[in-house]
């Protein structure tokens, strides 16, 4: 196995305390955690064979290990939304919309890439991910 991560189910009141630790050591792009005390006893393991992934609820609590091999290993997160919905932390956010138009204009719409790893694409995320940043 490559992979285990550790997983708690969503919290029945809504979403934990987090905090920003801009850890070296944390692959989130503010070194995010929760701030509470978490019982690893509660904890269920998902080990993942190379080559498979998990779907999981953005609201779930996932830790995972350092690997154990030399193969890159990454997450993706998308989160699908009626275009009626808006932003209500930041005075804006940006999205792709995949299908549909756009009648509420709540968001920034960021374009596709041109081609895979695109240095404009990848300076285009940095910016995204400085502005987020700040709110938080």
């Amino acid at each position: 196995m490559d992979a285990c991560d550790s997983c708690l189910p969503p919290n029945k009141d809504g979403l934990l305390e987090h905090g920003d630790t801009h850890a070296n050591d944390n692959a989130l792009t503010r070194g995010q955690r929760v701030c509470v005390d978490i019982s690893e006893e509660d904890a269920v393991s998902i080990c993942l064979l190379p080559g498979e992934m998990s779907l999981h609820h953005g609201h779930l609590l996932r830790a995972s290990a350092s690997k154990r091999s030399d193969k890159r290993r990454f997450g993706f997160s998308v989160v699908y939304a009626a275009s009626s919905v808006r932003q209500t932390l930041a005075p804006k956010d940006y999205t792709m919309f995949v299908r549909g138009r756009d009648n509420f204009k709540n968001f920034i719409q960021v374009p596709p890439p041109e081609e895979d790893l695109s240095e404009t694409a990848k300076q285009r995320r940095m910016r995204v991910l400085d502005i987020q940043n700040e709110v938080h």
